[in-house]
């Protein structure tokens, strides 16, 4: 069967396979459904769109490789943002570069990697900061540029 959308497809096999494995993370001894991926997706793309993500904004995924890539991914190319894959070993002016380059609106990450470069991330844009409840996923809402100093741009919700 051929399906129109990302949508359509992740639905109909969710519907489908229900409890049958979609993907394995071996190294995080994680196991998603069909039926999980299905519900996750969805999740997140209400979020994105609660948040203010719009059809053709350009959402940076900035994760490791791995399932919330994955859903990640199909989220935001179901729901009609553009998938910006961006590198984590970017520097503070590469991830600048493709920023403004990209004009990403949002960025979606995990715990771990926004941890890991919080630094970076702090010297090349303000934003507001929402946890998604969802495998870790955190969901960074460009509000600026950062001009100078680092003071009063994070915004934690």
């Amino acid at each position: 069967m051929l399906y129109d959308t990302i949508n359509q497809l992740v639905t109909a096999q969710g519907e489908l396979y229900k409890d049958k494995t979609f993907i394995v993370e071996p190294n995080k001894n994680r196991v998603i459904s069909f039926i999980e991926l299905k519900n996750t997706v969805d999740k997140i793309q209400l979020f994105l769109n609660n948040k203010g993500a719009n059809y053709q904004d350009r959402v940076a995924l900035f994760m490791e490789n791995g399932i919330c890539y994955s859903l990640a991914f199909l989220a935001t190319a179901g729901n009609g943002q553009i998938a910006i894959p961006v590198n984590l070993a970017y520097k503070s002016k590469e991830l600048k570069y493709v920023i403004d380059d990209a004009d990403i609106r949002f960025f979606l990450t995990t715990k771990n990697a926004y941890e890991k470069h919080k630094d970076i991330i702090d010297e090349v844009f303000s934003y507001e900061l929402y946890s998604l409840n969802i495998n870790e996923l955190i969901l960074l809402k460009k509000i600026g540029n950062v001009e100078g100093s680092k003071t009063d741009k994070i915004q934690i919700h």
